[in-house]
């Protein structure tokens, strides 16, 4: 109705409804919307386009208030589409992308992302409706303010570099992705507009600036592929790789006549290092010219060791038809020449220093810094010791992030030293303890008793990083036997921070060692003990000792498991997770136990002590059995099955409880059972019955169900062929019976609906 209305009100007055009062009560309305899953927020989305003053006072109000919504970039969007408040809608979504740090292409109610959505080209949207989305950009990027957030102007006008449009289609049955290329004529103008920007930034005095015009060169220099690798024409081909060699050209002149910083000439080395080396013809040609006028001094070849893959894009390093052996030779050629031009320690540092201070004010990744480094302090014990010192003296020094490749040389060189210095950090720089203790980990020489006593202590920090660091240190040690490992790993404070949990969890479990096979009952005993007060348990590993517990140790897990449940049912600790539906159909895995049956015993004595609970606590007690143990197994279903003949009231709805986490084919596969069951209850108690098959009917009927939309799902079409079946040789006054009709009922139920549904695609189809 809203929507009707707006564009009601929109046609009465020549589409600018900005001072009319026709919705005036409507708008006032939706000033109390407080969540972002409030269906009135669909309604402003979808009016945006004919009340676009009301849409975006609205958007504005409730920003001004402090409450950011999901669906505000998406109604900005659509404001975006009227002429008279475009302008205003585009600086806004500007203004929320600044400050949203989310990455664009996940996420698609972006700011950023709607912007570089509006801006690019799509079918049926005029170009002239492009050029204003792009002039707003270009008008952003002359403020250096614009530089300075999340994201940057650029962003919103790469999308114009792709050369393809969109043009997939959904019916009411299927989504046909499809795409298509974009003539080089119509792109030229706008794609032009962009590389003179991006090209003439290059030069901007801001050095983070120029990196990350010359990183938006990859769009500019990128083939344009459809959907699918849909490679474009030949004649479309030709056009884009003679643009790309004379971008490059233009490039390379900026570069000879002294126009580019270090740090912007390496983030261009990254854009056309693939023409060099791959690309051929003459975008091939032209990006060889470029990385031959690279600067060959030696400032400049050390920040380019540096940058993230610095061996893979031949930034001066390297002859680039070098063989293999060069490519691992230049980087100690490069040592030594540093070493030989600065042999004093501190005045190398310095320079390396600087050189990282250059990468970071550009932004520019330092990924490959760490090579280089360890390198340098390679038996340099000096170089070692001065580079500890200034990381020690300084929290934000860069050289924190070499510490490890430090402080391995130093254990390696001299032990008692680095044992010395490590045990300091301990006791009074925890980051820099953490970053030290990962060297014990990369002994090249035996471990003497020292050093297992200072892993020890590291392991059993009350400092998370540190014990965590001490991990991984035991981790990387091949020298230890597996006991020692196992008995370090348990050292660690997981009850007091259980995140901990994880990473002893992957020691113990990994393929390795399979250390979980060498823990006892003592180590079990105490492992369980101290996992007591740990409120939930999450992650692969943690979940995958949880199995291994269950497999080899059964009992005393699950009488911690039974005592666990009791506490949080007692509500002495109401956030304690209870191990239920994350593990159902007995993801635990109590049933390959060599002692399930024996466990089985324990969990049905400790279910009959909760006969007199209530609702709630009935059903999270059954879960919890249901995630030991799957009740589909032969074991658990012969169990409960020995139970049947002596089983009153009170056990049959236990049963009841259990079979309700059941497969859905369980009723089919498990006839037998089912009957028996069945007949008992009949024989017991009429609600028992009510209630056997209430539970065997929701396991059978619920649950998900796959295949295609508007057809019957092949789940629906097996239960009821399986049903009519199993009635088909079955007395009508079983009591089973009703439970197998209703089964059937309920799937000839969703497969018409199945096909009312699969009509009524048919004919919007036609439509």
């Amino acid at each position: 109705m809203m929507v009707n209305l707006g564009r009601l009100d929109w046609r009465r007055h020549g589409g600018d409804p900005t001072n009319s009062n026709l919705l005036k009560a409507a708008w006032a309305r939706f000033r109390d919307i407080d969540y972002d899953w409030d269906p009135r927020i669909e309604a402003v989305r979808a009016v945006a386009i004919y009340q676009p003053a009301q849409a975006l006072r609205f958007v504005s109000d409730r920003l001004r208030g402090g409450k950011a919504f999901r669906e505000a970039a998406p109604i900005l969007s659509n404001i975006a589409h009227t002429e008279r408040y475009r302008r205003e809608a585009l600086q806004l979504l500007w203004e929320m992308g600044q400050t949203d740090t989310r990455e664009t292409g996940s996420n698609p109610g972006h700011p950023i992302r709607a912007l570089s959505e509006l801006c690019e080209f799509a079918e049926h949207k005029p170009r002239e409706f492009n050029e204003e989305i792009a002039a707003f950009a270009f008008d952003l990027m002359d403020d250096d303010r614009a530089w300075d957030g999340a994201h940057t102007p650029l962003s919103i006008v790469a999308p114009l570099l792709k050369g393809t449009i969109d043009k997939s289609r959904a019916s009411a049955r299927a989504i046909m992705l499809s795409s298509a290329f974009v003539t080089y004529e119509y792109a030229l103008p706008l794609r032009r507009a962009v590389i003179d920007r991006i090209v003439g930034l290059l030069e901007h005095s801001n050095p983070r600036v120029g990196a990350i015009a010359a990183r938006y060169l990859h769009d500019a220099l990128r083939m344009p592929y459809g959907i699918g690798s849909m490679s474009p024409p030949e004649n479309l081909r030709e056009q884009y790789q003679a643009e790309f060699a004379a971008t490059i050209e233009v490039v390379t002149a900026i570069m000879d006549r002294g126009g580019l910083s270090a740090t912007t000439m390496l983030a261009i080395a990254d854009a056309v290092s693939w023409y060099a080396q791959y690309g051929g013809g003459k975008p091939g040609d032209a990006a060889n010219r470029f990385l031959d006028g690279l600067p060959n001094d030696l400032n400049f070849r050390l920040r380019a060791a540096m940058v993230d893959r610095a061996r893979f894009a031949f930034r001066s390093q390297i002859a680039r038809e070098a063989e293999e052996d060069d490519v691992e030779k230049w980087l100690p050629a490069l040592a030594n020449e540093l070493k030989e031009t600065w042999p004093e320690a501190e005045n190398l540092l310095d320079q390396l220093e600087d050189a990282l201070a250059d990468l970071a004010r550009a932004a520019v990744g330092d990924g490959s810094a760490y090579m280089l480094v360890n390198t340098l302090l390679q038996d340099d014990l000096p170089l070692v010791r001065a580079l500890l010192v200034r990381a020690a003296t300084d929290p934000r020094s860069p050289f924190r992030s070499f510490v490890w490749g430090a402080m391995a040389q130093l254990l390696n060189l001299e032990p008692a030293d680095g044992r010395r210095q490590i045990e300091r950090f301990l006791e009074r720089d925890a980051d820099m303890a953490a970053r030290a203790v990962a060297a014990l980990g990369s002994l090249t020489r035996a471990f003497t008793a020292e050093d297992l006593r200072l892993l020890r202590r590291a392991v059993s920090s009350a400092e998370v990083a540190v014990s965590r660091s001490a991990l991984a240190a035991l981790r990387w040690s091949k020298d230890l036997t597996d006991q020692q490992v196992k008995a370090i790993a348990l050292l660690a404070p997981f009850e007091q921070h259980p995140d901990l949990l994880s990473e002893v969890a992957s020691l113990l479990l990994e393929r390795r060692r399979k250390l979980v096979a060498l823990l006892d009952t003592n180590d079990v005993e105490e492992l369980l003990a101290r996992m007591r007060d740990i409120k939930d348990f999450q992650g692969h590993w943690v979940e995958s000792l949880l199995g291994g517990l269950a497999e080899h140790f059964p009992v005393p897990f699950a009488d911690f498991l039974f005592q666990r449940t009791d506490r949080a049912l007692r509500e002495e600790e109401g956030d304690i997770e209870l191990l239920g539906y994350r593990f159902h159909e007995g993801k635990l895995g109590f049933h390959k136990s060599a002692d399930a049956a024996r466990v089985l015993d324990r969990a049905w004595a400790w279910l009959r002590q909760h006969d007199d609970d209530d609702g709630y606590k009935v059903y999270r007690a059954a879960e919890l059995v249901a995630g030991m143990f799957d009740i589909d197994a032969d074991l658990v279903v012969e169990f409960l099955d020995g139970k049947l003949d002596a089983a009153g009231v009170v056990e049959l709805k236990w049963i009841s409880k259990l079979v309700r986490h059941t497969h859905h084919l369980f009723a089919f596969k498990q006839r037998r059972f089912v009957e028996r069951y069945l007949d008992r209850c009949a024989a017991a108690d009429s609600e028992a019955l009510n209630w056997a098959i209430d539970a065997l009917a929701a396991a059978a009927m619920s649950g998900m169900k796959s295949g295609t939309r508007g057809e019957p799902m092949p789940r629906d079409l097996k239960a009821r062929d399986d049903a009519q079946a199993v009635l088909s040789t079955m007395p009508r006054l079983s009591p089973a019976y009703p439970l197998y009709e209703a089964i059937l009922k309920d799937a000839e139920r969703d497969i018409a609906q199945a096909i009312r549904e699969g009509q009524a695609l048919d004919a919007e189809d036609e439509e």
